[in-house]
Parts: C-alpha cells; structure tokens; sequence
C-alpha cells in the first residue's frame, strides 16, 4: 500500500501520543459506582471509558483531522498522481489507509481498556450481568434487571463496541478526507469537521447525526436493533461520503 509510505511521521507519532492520552483520561474519568467491571472502562454507561464518545471526539478525530490532509498532500505531492492514471485509484489507496487506521484504533482503545481495568481491579470480569455490577446499581427499578442481563454478555458488548467504533472511526476518515477534497486547506478541514462532529445534538437533541448516535447509556444494551441500526447508519454515510469523494476527485487538477 503505497500511502502509507507519505504518513507525516512526526506529527503521526504526537498526534497518536496526544490520543492515547485523551483516552487514558476518559478511563481515568469514567465513574465506578459498583464492583469494577471490565466495561465499566472501556464503555462506561454514564460517561467516558476508552471506547466512550469522548475518546472519539476528543482523541480519535483530531488525530485524523491533522494526520490526514497532510498525508494527502504529500501523497499527491511526489507525483504518485502522475504514476498512475486512475484518480480514483488514488483515493482508493487513501480509503485503503483509512480502513487501516480505523482498525488499528478500534483495538487499540480497546486494549487500552483491557489494560487498565487489569491493573486497577487485578482482573478482566464482565460483571454488568450481575447484582455487583454497575447497571443493577444504577437501575432505579431493579424488578428490570431480568431484562438487561442476556443483552450484556461480554461477546455481544465486544460485537457491537468493536463494529461501532470501527465505522464510525471510518466515517470519520472517509469524511475528512470529503472534506479536504472540497476545502483544500488543511486548517479549514481540522477547524470545520471539529466543529461539525462537537456540535453534534446541539443542533437536534432528538435526531443527533454524528457522534452523539453511538452513545453508550444503559439503554443502549436492551434494544439491539437500535444498536446495529446505528452500525448501518454509519455504513450508509461511508458509502455516501465515498462516492461524492470519488466524483470531486476525478475532477481535480493537479500540478507537478
């Protein structure tokens, strides 16, 4: 994969630092009520966790924004668009890091939470599904406790964590990279996809578009319907950001 060859290596490395610390934060921050549960730092029904919104606004999407314009400019810049003919081979090789780059952090903040309930609690317990867990404390009823325990095994938590936080984490990439293409200058593309992606609910509390959609409540692990219509969702804006993407950069003149 030729684009990983033009990373901006420095400001790739403090770009990454700067994430890993904004996501020990949110560990850090994440409130423990009850017996620690492993997924009470990882995706912290109240807020925070490494895998929280938080984490992803704050850490995943700045690291994007400042590592990902410039990896295009300098993948445009050594000519590779002369080399090969196809534009939309170009971007595909753009996509392709992208793709990368979401599974990589998608582990890797989960890791981070792996690693640190470890060496804070001694163990790796999923204990939401019991009486010593966070949500049966949290829960104001707890004749509805019944109802949340199959839905918080740890293989389906791990399932909708992992697919949620890669697409979105893609979408995120494929859009920045939609609007470098429109916007050209790269401190226009980092100052405008922060203020879209944290501006997020203000605009519709009840129909958040970005960020706000894959918000971990308790909520969010009684209904799985709603949790993968959020995975598709977010599929659907990947799929619509490319496409755009693909037709404007057909159209862009370079100059070597």
């Amino acid at each position: 994969m030729m684009s990983i060859r033009y990373l901006p290596v420095r400001m790739t490395l403090l770009a990454f630092t700067y994430f890993l610390a904004i996501d020990l934060s949110s560990i850090a921050m994440a409130p423990k009520w009850a017996e620690d549960s492993l997924f009470d730092y990882v995706a912290n029904v109240q807020w925070g966790g490494s895998m929280g919104v938080d984490a992803l606004l704050l850490g995943v999407l700045p690291l994007l924004a400042l590592v990902l314009p410039r990896l295009m400019d300098r993948f445009e810049n050594h000519l590779v668009v002369v080399r090969i003919q196809d534009k939309g081979k170009v971007f595909d090789q753009l996509i392709a890091l992208s793709v990368y780059m979401a599974a990589l952090l998608t582990l890797v903040m989960a890791a981070t939470g792996i690693v640190v309930s470890l060496l804070a609690t001694g163990r790796m317990s999923n204990l939401w599904g019991s009486h010593v867990g966070t949500l049966y404390f949290l829960l104001e009823n707890k004749t509805y406790f019944p109802i949340y325990v199959p839905h918080v095994t740890s293989i389906k938590i791990w399932i909708y964590l992992l697919s949620s936080r890669f697409v979105v984490i893609l979408f995120m990439a494929v859009f920045i990279l939609f609007l470098k293409i429109v916007l050209k200058k790269n401190i226009f593309v980092f100052f405008l996809s922060l203020f879209l992606f944290a501006g997020d609910g203000l605009i519709s509390e009840r129909f958040p578009l970005l960020l706000e959609r894959v918000r971990i409540t308790m909520d969010t692990w009684v209904s799985p319907t709603d949790q993968w219509f959020q995975v598709i969702y977010f599929i659907l804006g990947i799929t619509i950001f490319y496409f755009l993407s693909i037709r404007f950069y057909k159209n862009k003149e370079f100059y070597h």
